[in-house]
């Protein structure tokens, strides 16, 4: 089958590698997207085991049009009663991007007029919409004049895992989360710390994939689960030998944050993740803080605005920058940031620089080095 899976900006080649390691074949990287065929056990690994995938699409028709006739006789050309009862239920979602067609609810309400049309037509009755929980999820992407149709096996965004319950302010993307940790390069092995873990989100996907096991909560569903050539016993096997995991201890994963609210959700969060003992967690203002030894990886995502209470955050993102080079000696850093600002008053030389989308902000992940002693000495001592 052609196969789409969906990511954020930055996150493409991460994506096309976890593809790879669930069986995908003939993959083709794209913005935002990553292009793959496979067959139904590729399509249920990868929505249970790419972490940046945020949907994976089967794609079930590929049109050139040019108008609104166009668009409803081409989605009228697809047998739709092999994919779905006329008693039940489905949805549509669409994303455009053509001068021929303007608004995407319009093409998603088109869409739907001719699905249940064609059942009408068969069948003198029709499926339901239901936004929510649908049988079937259909996906249309307009991009000028070329349109395809895609069936959606992920159901609810895979960027919901199943373990945030609450969240705190501004949270980061789970999917966004899991890239950071790997774009990093962190080995599973060595000391993890957010200083700013907020609802410890960054710090429950590193956990995941130290343990190597899916991100989301067993019980998660997925849209295939719903379609009519399910195959439970083999969603069942895959399931088992995923969540199983070699691993008997990991390094210490650990997040400081100042606000005793936010980390109660963070601790909650922890739970429902079954990762109870396994991420640290101390009440304190990262300025007291006092790091564990040196190595150790810093992964963060600080406040990028004023509104988050942080009062000035020039002097905010100053303070990161100097505790790095007082106390870090030996470790590296790596802080994603909308404001470019502020990111200039961490004071520290870049060693890395990667545009990645946190929602609709472009943000930049940046890696700084903190060696021990001076850097020539540094490099000597590597030599």
């Amino acid at each position: 089958m052609r196969l789409l899976a969906k990511t954020l900006e930055g996150l493409e080649e991460i994506l096309g590698d976890e593809l790879a390691a669930v069986g995908a074949q003939k993959i083709f990287i794209g913005k935002r997207a990553v292009e793959f065929e496979g067959d139904m056990m590729c399509v249920y690994k990868a929505n249970l085991q790419c972490r940046c995938a945020i949907r994976i699409l089967i794609s079930i028709g590929r049109f050139t049009i040019h108008n609104e006739n166009d668009l409803y006789r081409a989605v009228q050309s697809i047998s739709w009663d092999q994919y779905l009862g006329k008693d039940e239920t489905l949805a549509v979602d669409a994303t455009v991007n053509s001068d021929y067609f303007n608004h995407s609810k319009f093409v998603a309400y088109k869409t739907k007029d001719a699905i249940v049309d064609q059942f009408r037509d068969k069948f003198g009755s029709r499926p339901d919409v239901d936004l929510d929980d649908p049988k079937l999820r259909v996906n249309i992407h307009i991009r000028d004049r070329y349109l395809s149709v895609s069936l959606d096996s992920s159901g609810d965004s895979l960027h919901r895992r199943g373990y945030r319950a609450r969240a705190g302010e501004a949270p980061i993307s789970e999917v966004l989360a899991a890239g950071i940790v790997k774009l990093s390069g962190w080995d599973k092995n060595t000391t993890l710390l957010d200083p700013m873990c907020g609802s410890g989100t960054i710090l429950i996907e590193a956990a995941k994939i130290a343990l190597g096991v899916p991100s989301f909560t067993a019980d998660r569903k997925f849209g295939f689960e719903q379609w009519n050539n399910f195959k439970p016993s083999l969603w069942g096997k895959i399931k088992e030998y995923a969540y199983k995991t070699d691993v008997t201890e990991l390094p210490l994963i650990q997040g400081v944050d100042m606000d005793r609210r936010t980390l109660e959700i963070a601790k909650e969060n922890v739970d429902i993740a079954n990762l109870t003992g396994k991420i640290k967690f101390h009440e304190e203002n990262f300025e007291t803080y006092e790091p564990p030894a040196a190595p150790g990886f810093i992964i963060s995502n600080p406040p990028y605005e004023l509104r988050l209470r942080t009062g000035d955050i020039g002097a905010l993102y100053k303070m990161m920058g100097d505790q790095y080079k007082q106390k870090y000696g030996g470790w590296q850093a790596w802080i994603i940031s909308s404001n470019r600002d502020a990111l200039k008053q961490v004071g520290l030389r870049t060693s890395r620089k990667i545009i990645l989308f946190n929602g609709p902000l472009e943000c930049r992940l940046q890696k700084y080095e903190m060696y021990a002693g001076t850097r020539k000495k540094a490099k000597l001592n590597k030599d």
